[in-house]
């Protein structure tokens, strides 16, 4: 025969209980939405995931077989014609290894083989393997890049950057740095 508990702890039980509903209420389900986003960053979104497909598709293959010579040209092409389009024009293309180590860049200029694997934007696209974007600032200037991985068979074979000069976001592309942030390149 079981005994009843006792009215004390049915009370602490409702307690506990109503206390986990209300946590998992605000935890889960009281979230504000994002705001949608303005129309030029959602142009903005389309042609950045747009572009840096087109050049991830390209660079898997040489990159895999750590082909730098048939890099270039990839990097050069897909420059220029970023560039004749006018609006996602990058300052540089810059191509990693595996091991997150700088390999080619585009333009052409001496290639110092930074190593960017301690970087906490490089650990996000080489561990949970997706695209990101950040503000940056590269000898005291401020640069906005989008860094994605080069994925062969869900291997990451490196990571390719697009490096923005700062006017582009407010000048050409008229979206917030906080907006740019915000954006989602993955979906």
């Amino acid at each position: 025969m079981d005994i009843p508990p006792s009215g004390k702890t049915v009370r602490q039980l409702d307690l506990l209980s109503l206390f986990l509903i209300c946590l998992a209420l605000l935890l889960g389900g009281c979230q504000a939405p994002k705001p949608p986003l303005s129309p030029e960053a959602q142009a903005l979104k389309t042609e950045l995931r747009g572009e840096t497909d087109k050049l991830v598709t390209q660079l898997i293959e040489p990159v895999s077989k750590q082909d730098w010579a048939a890099v270039q040209p990839i990097l050069q092409t897909t420059y220029t014609n970023m560039e004749n389009k006018g609006k996602l024009a990058p300052k540089v293309i810059v191509v990693l290894d595996q091991k997150g180590i700088t390999q080619v860049r585009f333009p052409l200029a001496e290639v110092r083989h930074h190593d960017f694997s301690n970087y906490t934007l490089a650990k996000i696209v080489f561990q949970e393997k997706r695209k990101v974007q950040a503000t940056l600032y590269f000898q005291g200037i401020k640069i906005f890049m989008v860094l994605a991985p080069l994925l062969q068979k869900d291997n990451v074979m490196g990571a390719v950057a697009l490096i923005f000069p700062a006017d582009a976001l407010e000048k050409q592309w008229r979206v917030s740095e906080k907006e740019f942030l915000s954006l989602d390149l993955n979906q």
